[in-house]
């Protein structure tokens, strides 16, 4: 019996760091499982919070909160409700017209440029997740946390949640979409499984380097891994 994505989803809301914080599960397209093209899984590196949010900024007190702590802070001089920040389904569902959405515009047109066929949008033949499960700062990257303390805490909870959706979702190709986020990632782990192909390029809205023709990890990049290993 074919696994339908409503089953994917409900595997995810078991994983123990997702009923902290249900609003993180990853975001699965509705044609993630297609005839059309393979199980493509993207991994970029955080989200992130308002400047005025304090409940990521310290390690212990955000692995020990849970999705009910979240509030509204004021963020240049407007509510912000925090769990929107964070919602990774609904930001990869939204319309990306508020700031910080480039990436997820990039990488629905690069995936536009190779699939001839897609519902909807492209992107709704993937699937999305973040790498570290604590919210960087807002518009930094996370490895700004290292001025502050040790993150080993960290890389231990972001090895521990991707392996936990790698296991369920099964993709066969998982392309981390920060090389930040691919340095830290558990090569063990991804070495270890035979049936997925691994591969990262830079940021998407990265505009120093995703549109650059000399830089080797760039958009160029990024189209020929859909073209050799997500069409099928």
């Amino acid at each position: 019996m074919k696994t339908t994505i409503k089953q994917l989803k409900n595997a995810l809301s078991e994983i123990e760091f997702y009923t902290q914080f249900p609003t993180m599960i990853p975001f699965v397209g509705d044609y993630y499982i297609s005839d059309q093209h393979k199980k493509m899984l993207l991994v970029g590196e955080s989200f992130y919070f308002p400047n005025a949010s304090t409940i990521h900024k310290d390690a212990d007190k955000w692995y020990n909160a849970k999705q009910k702590d979240l509030g509204i802070v004021i963020e240049d001089g407007k509510p912000e409700k925090e769990i929107e920040w964070i919602d990774c389904d609904g930001l990869l569902r939204s319309d990306w017209s508020a700031d910080g959405h480039a990436m997820y515009k990039n990488i629905n047109t690069a995936i536009k440029e190779v699939l001839t066929h897609y519902h909807n949008r492209p992107i709704d033949e993937i699937a999305y997740t973040n790498f570290f499960v604590r919210p960087a700062l807002r518009g930094l990257s996370f490895n700004e946390y290292k001025k502050y303390g040790d993150i080993t805490e960290d890389v231990k909870y972001a090895n521990k949640v991707l392996e936990n959706v790698i296991n369920i979702l099964a993709p066969n190709l998982l392309v981390f979409v920060s090389k930040s986020a691919f340095d830290t990632a558990n090569k063990a782990y991804l070495n270890a499984n035979p049936n997925l192909n691994v591969e990262f390029v830079c940021h998407p809205a990265d505009p120093f380097h995703w549109p650059k023709k000399n830089y080797p990890h760039n958009k160029e990049k990024f189209l020929r891994i859909l073209k050799e290993k997500f069409v099928n």
